[in-house]
């Protein structure tokens, strides 16, 4: 569709973003639940987040009634922090450059996000030399 449409690639970015499924739980979930709500918006970016979140709104029939511009309005204000961990960390801990040190940056963000962004970079590299 987006070459059909000759849509930018920041568009297609948002139209591919807007259909993910990968954090549809997160979006809907956004609605009383901050984490998950910073969770999508990571994982989405902030415009695709808005437009999953008018999908859920609009595809919702119980009340209470689903309002999408309070949670535009979040992911606009929030601001990502920091991640404590770069590939030179892991560098100096003896990982190679590659997909392995790819992998355990991956897995050390995913579980820094889960942990609501709390643990800090000697946590986070203690847990991967366990």
């Amino acid at each position: 569709m987006a070459a059909k449409l000759k849509m930018s690639n920041a568009e297609t970015q948002r139209l591919q973003g807007a259909v993910d499924p990968s954090a549809r739980g997160d979006v809907h979930d956004a609605f009383t639940d901050r984490a998950a709500a910073e969770r999508a918006i990571m994982a989405l970016g902030a415009r695709a987040f808005e437009d999953q979140a008018r999908l859920a709104a609009a595809s919702e029939t119980a009340p209470p009634p689903r309002d999408w511009r309070l949670l535009a309005q979040f992911a606009a204000e929030w601001k990502e922090p920091d991640f404590p961990v770069s590939g030179g960390d892991l560098i100096l801990m003896g990982y190679e450059p590659g997909p392995m040190l790819g992998d355990a940056l991956d897995e050390l963000k995913a579980h820094w996000i889960a942990e609501r962004f709390e643990p800090s970079k000697d946590e986070l590299l203690a847990r991967l030399k366990h």
